[in-house]
């Protein structure tokens, strides 16, 4: 519906990157919303920004601390720079840190090292 009222259809997408990666993390977090509404745990969903620009798109912490950090990328392949940022919280927040996951445009699910996953984004429907 937000790519409608935005005028954004498929050759504006396709021409737009940005525009089209903005739209997926809000489908994405509409998503997690959703699933967290039926969660056992109770769940608080967070945006992470270091002051050095680092960013995570969602973290997901639970009541006990322990957080999964998910990181949405509108490309249909991914490599290990993006789990960069993801790393680096799990080094900082070290047992806490329970899960990384880089949902993506892809079919396969990738494992990128322990507790490092890629997923496709209908992982999350599915």
């Amino acid at each position: 519906m937000m790519a409608y009222l935005l005028g954004a259809d498929d050759d504006r997408l396709k021409a737009d990157g940005v525009l089209y990666g903005r739209l997926l993390e809000t489908f994405v977090l509409n998503e997690l919303v959703r699933l967290k509404s039926w969660s056992r745990s109770r769940i608080h969903a967070y945006h992470y920004r270091t002051h050095q620009g680092s960013e995570i798109d969602f973290l997901l912490e639970r009541g006990d601390g322990n957080v999964v950090a998910i990181e949405v990328k509108s490309s249909s392949t991914v490599d290990s720079s993006s789990f960069a940022a993801i790393i680096t919280l799990a080094q900082e927040l070290k047992k806490k840190f329970v899960r990384g996951i880089v949902l993506y445009n892809g079919k396969e699910v990738i494992p990128f090292g322990k507790n490092l996953f890629a997923l496709p984004i209908q992982t999350l429907w599915t």
